[in-house]
């Protein structure tokens, strides 16, 4: 009989895994660690206050390349 393989990263998985950290009622998980105090470091590291578009199209023209393992949605 063998034993069961045990992969690193499935103990890693088990130590990180925030499931239930915040009570059974939570609806937003890991986005509690953004408190306000979060914020307001986050806020303190602006330089410029240059702003970037991160929207992408999720049409039928992007973000993936045509003959790629990804597909583009199609909307029918």
């Amino acid at each position: 009989m063998s034993a069961e393989k045990v992969w690193p990263q499935h103990e890693l998985g088990k130590k990180l895994n925030n499931w239930g950290r915040w009570g059974d009622d939570d609806e937003i998980g890991t986005l509690n660690f953004v408190t306000p105090q979060k914020r307001i470091e986050a806020a303190q590291l602006v330089r410029t206050g240059k702003a970037f578009d991160l929207g992408m199209a999720f049409d039928s023209e992007g973000p993936f390349k045509s003959g790629g393992f990804r597909k583009n949605p199609i909307h029918s």
